[in-house]
């Protein structure tokens, strides 16, 4: 079992217990992410896994912050949410559900979108 913790945006937004995936048909441990902007180069948030009081591998995944959506290639900037890893997206805390509720209407009412 490991914990990965959730960062962004200055705060942390809680943690959840990850077990091992299916990669490929083969069994891994899940990774930690750090989550890098082209623009700005910042990491904007971070989501690191702890192993057996250890760090775990943390790939990093460039999608723009909340700050600059004229840059953010595909999905919404600032969102932690990603469609390959559908476990680490599922574990999401409920402090975190709330930051990506947010940051998906922001983003909606930002380029006109009536909901």
């Amino acid at each position: 079992m490991s914990t990965q913790h959730f960062y962004a945006d200055g705060r942390y937004l809680g943690a959840a217990t990850r077990t091992w995936e299916h990669w490929h048909n083969q069994v891994a441990d899940p990774v930690g992410y750090a989550f890098f902007c082209p623009v700005c180069i910042e990491i904007w948030a971070r989501c690191p896994i702890e192993s057996n009081g250890q760090p775990a591998l943390t790939m990093v995944q460039t999608i723009s912050c909340r700050k600059h959506p004229a840059h953010h290639g595909i999905g919404v900037p600032g969102s932690l949410m990603l469609p390959w890893d559908k476990t680490f997206t599922e574990c999401l805390p409920d402090d975190a559900v709330r930051r990506e509720l947010e940051v998906h209407l922001d983003y909606a009412e930002k380029r006109g979108m009536r909901l």
